[in-house]
This record gives C-alpha cells, sequence and structure tokens, in this order.
C-alpha cells in the first residue's frame, strides 16, 4: 500500500509467488491511511510489513493494525524523540534510534501486543532494526523477544523469505541478496 508504487513491486511479487496465488503480495496504490484498514477488513490472515516506514507512518501502521488486531512487522526511520525522551536518551546515552524503539515497544505492549526485536544485517540498510508485534490482547502484559517466532513446520520467518526468494531466482535465474541477520 503506497500512493507510488515502486520499481522493486515486481520482483518481490515474483519472490513471494507460490502455486497459491492468494498469498502473493499485491500492490495497492492508495493512501495508507485508507486502504490498510479496508484491507484489514477484508477478514483474510495478514500480517502488515512495513520497511522503512518513516515515524508517523510506523505510528499509524501500529494504530491500525490494533484497532483491527492485526499481526505487524516495521522497520522505522527517521524518528524524532520529543524532547522527554531526548533528556532520558541523553542521560542513559543511548541513541535516539534505540530510545524511540523502547517508545514504540512500550506503546505495542499497551495495546496488547507480543512484541519480537530483530537486527538484520547493517550491510543489507543501516536501518536495521525490526519491531514485530503479535496480537494477544493482553493490555500491557506482553513481552519482548530478540528473534522471530518459529512456525509450525519448524522455519523462522527468515528461512522461508530465503527459500522463497531461491525459488524466485530458480525461476527466474536471477541473483539477489539473502535475507540476512537469522541464526537459531
Amino acid at each position: 500500500i503506497d500512493s507510488h508504487r515502486p520499481n522493486s513491486h515486481d520482483a518481490l511479487v515474483r519472490a513471494w509467488s507460490t502455486a497459491d496465488d492468494a498469498r502473493a503480495p499485491r500492490y495497492i496504490e492508495q493512501p495508507l491511511q485508507t486502504a490498510l484498514p479496508e484491507v484489514l477488513a477484508e477478514g483474510r490472515p495478514t500480517l502488515v510489513l512495513a520497511c522503512h516506514a518513516c515515524a508517523h507512518l510506523t505510528e499509524q501502521i501500529v494504530a491500525i493494525c490494533a484497532a483491527a488486531k492485526a499481526d505487524f512487522c516495521v522497520m522505522p526511520c527517521c524518528q524524532r524523540p520529543p524532547t522527554s525522551v531526548k533528556t532520558a536518551m541523553h542521560e542513559l546515552k543511548i541513541p535516539s534510534t534505540v530510545a524511540m524503539d523502547l517508545v514504540m515497544v512500550g506503546r505495542c505492549q499497551q495495546l496488547g501486543y507480543e512484541v519480537h526485536l530483530k537486527l538484520v544485517d547493517e550491510k543489507i540498510t543501516p536501518q536495521n532494526r525490526l519491531i514485530c508485534g503479535r496480537w494477544t490482547g493482553e493490555s500491557g502484559g506482553g513481552s519482548v523477544h530478540r528473534s522471530f517466532e518459529q512456525s509450525p513446520g519448524g522455519l523462522s520467518i527468515v528461512e522461508q523469505m530465503n527459500r522463497r526468494l531461491d525459488s524466485a531466482d530458480k525461476r527466474g535465474g536471477q541473483q539477489r541478496r539473502r535475507v540476512a541477520g537469522h541464526r537459531r
């Protein structure tokens, strides 16, 4: 979902395509604020992914997902801490990105999410922090984890993505970089 379709969309669709076209990513060229609630209202199982979501977009995505009780994984960027957070940052000597991620973790827990934090290889992107929320409905009591849960088949989300990307490479004969950063 975005107002402008990126060139990378077609490669993403090829990488995630399976025999089940209903699971392939689709692109909706509309503003996030109207399109995401509509998609989530369809009732299909959906994981909302956002890469390099500027601070205001990360907050909007989390709020929309919470209203729909949907899971999400966001890679925030362009975070600007308010004065109260800046003071704590300086006192604790932590980077603003870490401070703002901790603020977002607290918000997500208050909204009823179990939160998973993950770092991907900085070679892929310097904005390499993922905040993933799994809806539990337990306000304020969710836990925070440092790695993704294993899927029922025993493969992590990263491993599943790499297998799909490998399969797409074989079909298309293209080279690409693996999703990195996961270790069991």
